[in-house]
Protein backbone atom coordinates (compact mmCIF):
# COMPACT_ATOMS: atom_id res chain seq x y z
CA UNK A 1 0.00 0.00 0.00
CA UNK A 2 1.20 3.36 -0.97
CA UNK A 3 1.20 6.17 1.41
CA UNK A 4 -1.07 9.35 0.57
CA UNK A 5 0.22 12.32 -0.80
CA UNK A 6 1.70 15.07 1.73
CA UNK A 7 0.54 18.41 0.63
CA UNK A 8 2.23 21.46 2.15
CA UNK A 9 0.78 24.88 2.06
CA UNK A 10 1.98 28.11 0.23
CA UNK A 11 3.94 29.73 2.73
CA UNK A 12 5.74 26.10 3.52
CA UNK A 13 6.63 25.90 -0.25
CA UNK A 14 7.84 29.52 -0.72
CA UNK A 15 9.69 29.72 2.16
CA UNK A 16 11.80 27.06 1.84
CA UNK A 17 11.83 26.44 -2.13
CA UNK A 18 12.68 30.02 -3.66
CA UNK A 19 15.30 32.00 -2.59
CA UNK A 20 15.09 35.68 -2.18
CA UNK A 21 16.96 37.14 -5.07
CA UNK A 22 17.30 36.19 -8.87
CA UNK A 23 20.15 35.33 -10.51
CA UNK A 24 22.38 37.39 -12.51
CA UNK A 25 22.24 36.06 -15.96
CA UNK A 26 25.57 38.00 -16.63
CA UNK A 27 27.29 36.03 -13.00
CA UNK A 28 26.72 32.66 -14.25
CA UNK A 29 29.33 30.53 -14.86
CA UNK A 30 30.25 27.17 -13.84
CA UNK A 31 32.65 26.66 -10.54
CA UNK A 32 34.00 23.76 -8.64
CA UNK A 33 31.73 22.10 -6.27
CA UNK A 34 33.62 21.48 -3.27
CA UNK A 35 34.51 18.55 -1.20
CA UNK A 36 34.68 14.79 -2.14
CA UNK A 37 33.33 15.55 -5.39
CA UNK A 38 36.85 15.86 -6.71
CA UNK A 39 36.81 17.09 -10.82
CA UNK A 40 33.01 18.33 -10.58
CA UNK A 41 31.48 21.42 -11.77
CA UNK A 42 28.08 23.17 -10.71
CA UNK A 43 25.63 25.93 -12.72
CA UNK A 44 23.21 27.53 -10.55
CA UNK A 45 20.01 29.16 -11.25
CA UNK A 46 17.94 30.28 -8.57
CA UNK A 47 14.33 29.84 -8.02
CA UNK A 48 12.21 32.90 -7.06
CA UNK A 49 8.82 33.15 -5.85
CA UNK A 50 7.65 35.57 -9.15
CA UNK A 51 9.52 32.82 -11.60
CA UNK A 52 8.45 29.48 -10.10
CA UNK A 53 5.90 28.04 -12.56
CA UNK A 54 2.60 26.50 -11.02
CA UNK A 55 3.89 23.02 -12.10
CA UNK A 56 6.77 23.21 -9.96
CA UNK A 57 4.97 24.72 -7.64
CA UNK A 58 2.87 21.74 -7.13
CA UNK A 59 5.77 18.94 -7.94
CA UNK A 60 7.16 20.57 -4.62
CA UNK A 61 3.81 20.79 -2.52
CA UNK A 62 3.39 16.96 -2.81
CA UNK A 63 6.93 15.74 -2.94
CA UNK A 64 6.46 14.15 -6.95
CA UNK A 65 7.56 15.15 -10.00
CA UNK A 66 4.95 15.91 -11.57
CA UNK A 67 3.94 14.09 -15.16
CA UNK A 68 4.61 16.60 -17.39
CA UNK A 69 7.54 18.58 -17.31
CA UNK A 70 7.47 22.38 -15.89
CA UNK A 71 8.03 24.71 -18.10
CA UNK A 72 11.55 25.15 -16.69
CA UNK A 73 12.58 21.81 -17.64
CA UNK A 74 11.32 22.01 -21.07
CA UNK A 75 13.12 24.97 -21.48
CA UNK A 76 16.50 23.58 -20.20
CA UNK A 77 16.25 20.37 -22.30
CA UNK A 78 16.06 23.02 -25.45
CA UNK A 79 19.55 24.37 -23.84
CA UNK A 80 20.96 21.26 -23.64
CA UNK A 81 19.45 20.16 -27.14
CA UNK A 82 21.15 23.46 -28.51
CA UNK A 83 24.39 22.97 -26.58
CA UNK A 84 24.71 19.19 -28.11
CA UNK A 85 23.96 20.00 -31.29
CA UNK A 86 26.51 22.89 -31.35
CA UNK A 87 28.93 20.49 -30.22
CA UNK A 88 28.30 17.69 -31.85
CA UNK A 89 27.68 15.59 -28.94
CA UNK A 90 24.46 12.76 -28.97
CA UNK A 91 22.24 12.14 -26.25
CA UNK A 92 19.38 10.41 -25.27
CA UNK A 93 16.72 11.25 -22.67
CA UNK A 94 15.66 8.92 -19.63
CA UNK A 95 12.86 9.84 -17.35
CA UNK A 96 14.40 10.50 -13.67
CA UNK A 97 12.83 9.22 -10.67
CA UNK A 98 9.34 10.91 -10.05
CA UNK A 99 9.89 10.44 -6.14
CA UNK A 100 11.50 13.14 -4.09
CA UNK A 101 15.36 12.30 -3.53
CA UNK A 102 15.70 13.29 -0.27
CA UNK A 103 13.94 14.30 2.83
CA UNK A 104 13.36 17.65 2.46
CA UNK A 105 10.84 19.92 0.04
CA UNK A 106 11.80 18.82 -3.85
CA UNK A 107 14.76 17.34 -4.56
CA UNK A 108 14.09 16.30 -8.48
CA UNK A 109 16.06 14.95 -11.12
CA UNK A 110 13.83 14.99 -14.27
CA UNK A 111 15.96 13.27 -16.44
CA UNK A 112 18.69 11.19 -16.87
CA UNK A 113 20.87 12.35 -19.96
CA UNK A 114 22.89 9.58 -21.51
CA UNK A 115 25.70 11.13 -23.25
CA UNK A 116 28.30 9.08 -25.03
CA UNK A 117 31.16 10.01 -22.15
CA UNK A 118 33.31 7.43 -20.89
CA UNK A 119 33.85 9.16 -17.76
CA UNK A 120 32.05 12.22 -17.98
CA UNK A 121 28.04 12.69 -16.91
CA UNK A 122 25.90 15.28 -16.84
CA UNK A 123 23.24 15.74 -14.44
CA UNK A 124 20.40 18.27 -13.88
CA UNK A 125 18.89 19.03 -10.23
CA UNK A 126 15.76 20.81 -9.28
CA UNK A 127 16.73 21.24 -5.49
CA UNK A 128 15.51 23.88 -2.71
CA UNK A 129 16.33 27.21 -4.02
CA UNK A 130 17.99 26.83 -7.29
CA UNK A 131 18.33 24.92 -10.40
CA UNK A 132 21.63 23.61 -10.89
CA UNK A 133 23.54 22.01 -13.88
CA UNK A 134 26.31 19.15 -12.31
CA UNK A 135 28.97 18.02 -14.74
CA UNK A 136 31.24 15.35 -12.97
CA UNK A 137 34.77 13.96 -14.67
CA UNK A 138 34.73 16.01 -17.41
CA UNK A 139 38.83 16.60 -17.54
CA UNK A 140 38.89 13.26 -17.46
CA UNK A 141 37.65 12.70 -20.63
CA UNK A 142 39.67 11.20 -23.59
CA UNK A 143 39.75 12.08 -27.18
CA UNK A 144 37.81 12.95 -29.04
CA UNK A 145 34.91 13.88 -26.38
CA UNK A 146 37.57 15.74 -24.65
CA UNK A 147 38.30 18.37 -27.37
CA UNK A 148 34.35 18.88 -27.63
CA UNK A 149 33.92 19.27 -23.80
CA UNK A 150 34.56 22.84 -23.71
CA UNK A 151 32.46 24.02 -26.09
CA UNK A 152 29.71 21.89 -24.77
CA UNK A 153 30.34 23.81 -21.20
CA UNK A 154 30.54 26.75 -23.17
CA UNK A 155 27.24 26.14 -25.54
CA UNK A 156 25.29 25.33 -21.56
CA UNK A 157 26.20 27.69 -20.33
CA UNK A 158 25.37 30.69 -23.15
CA UNK A 159 22.21 28.89 -23.44
CA UNK A 160 21.22 28.72 -19.33
CA UNK A 161 22.07 32.41 -19.50
CA UNK A 162 19.37 33.25 -22.17
CA UNK A 163 16.84 30.84 -20.43
CA UNK A 164 17.52 32.96 -17.35
CA UNK A 165 16.98 36.00 -19.11
CA UNK A 166 13.59 34.46 -20.33
CA UNK A 167 12.23 34.05 -16.97
CA UNK A 168 13.49 30.56 -16.26
CA UNK A 169 11.25 29.28 -19.36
Amino acid sequence: MTPSVQHYGREDVLEVFTAAARTNPDTLSWAPLLGFLGNTQRLRMNITEDNISQELFDAASTLRYPDMDPPEVRGLVRVLDAACTGAGIPYRLEAGPHEMQTGTIGFFEPYKFRLPFVRASLVLYIVPQEFQWVLKGAGKEPAPWSQRMPEFQRLIQVGTQQWVRNGNR
